[in-house]
């Protein structure tokens, strides 16, 4: 499947479960006890793999395309080994998400309604679709953003259309975005291995400063990660006119190594991110 920008991308071969703690010396003792007290045959999971997260974690690797729902129980599962042990660790399942645009839809059409087709078209869960807000576009239909699973994107993006309420919506799968930390919004790195002194968590995506969020921001946009790398800083970051990002895509452009550092990078950057 392609995107808007001609760009190949296909669906993840593998899901994952990732844990971390700040515990020292907390890994081999945690997964001896899991094993001790998990059947990985009785969730129907025949084969795992274990490396290091970015982050310090560990991901557990479940190949298969119906890995997600193994991923899912052996997460419970796991979760309430760490509780019974009194182990503090974080237990999640990442999922790998793609950004899509909907657009050609009636003013009736709600959030919710975009967030249920994709849903029961893709059988994925309503936990894991964000929808952003809806817009009116320029010739008075709507248009919204959406963020679903890679597997489930690529899948609503295949036919390039599909019902909303009374009207055939169109939709396209956007341009993937390399890994980006966001503590000092640069790219190539995550928040758990980031050396930067400057913390940009909390600050505005569109102005770059703090004190207010991006939906409420009424300044000119700038780019912070432009401009301290010495290019023009007119623009919001991570935009089309971002010549940071520019580069990067232009290097990692149609390679398979790029694809597949970013699966295991943003699942480890999600993980790292909210817990």
């Amino acid at each position: 499947m392609k995107n808007k920008e001609g760009t190949f991308r296909r669906a993840p071969r593998s899901a994952a479960v990732t844990i971390k703690s700040d515990q020292p010396n907390f890994y081999a003792g945690a997964l001896k006890m899991a094993r001790e007290k998990i059947d990985l045959s009785k969730l129907g999971i025949e084969s795992s793999r274990i490396k290091k997260a970015s982050n310090g974690g560990i991901i557990i690797e479940i190949p298969g395309r119906d890995g997600a729902e193994k991923a899912e129980n052996l997460m419970t599962k796991l979760q309430e080994v760490m509780k019974e042990g009194k182990i503090e660790a974080t237990v999640k399942r990442p999922t790998i998400k793609e950004e899509l645009r909907v657009f050609g839809f009636d003013e009736s059409v709600s959030e919710d309604d975009i967030r249920k087709v994709i849903c029961e078209l893709r059988k994925c869960l309503s936990k894991d679709v964000e929808v952003g807000k809806i817009r009116q576009t320029f010739n008075q239909s709507y248009s919204a953003w959406a963020r679903c699973p890679l597997a489930a994107a690529i899948q609503t993006a295949a036919g390039g259309k599909f019902r909303l309420g009374w009207t055939i919506a169109k939709v396209e799968l956007l341009k993937a975005r390399p890994v980006q930390c966001y503590k000092c919004w640069q790219y190539d790195h995550m928040r758990g291995t980031c050396t930067a002194k400057v913390d940009r968590s909390n600050a505005c995506f569109n102005c770059g400063k703090h004190g207010h969020a991006l939906m409420d921001c009424r300044a000119k946009s700038h780019c912070v990660v432009c401009e301290g790398n010495g290019k023009d800083s007119g623009h919001r970051m991570g935009s089309n006119t971002c010549g940071t990002i520019k580069n990067i895509s232009q290097t990692a452009k149609h390679t398979e190594e790029f694809l597949s550092d970013r699966r295991t990078d943003v699942a480890a950057m999600e993980t790292d991110n909210d817990g």
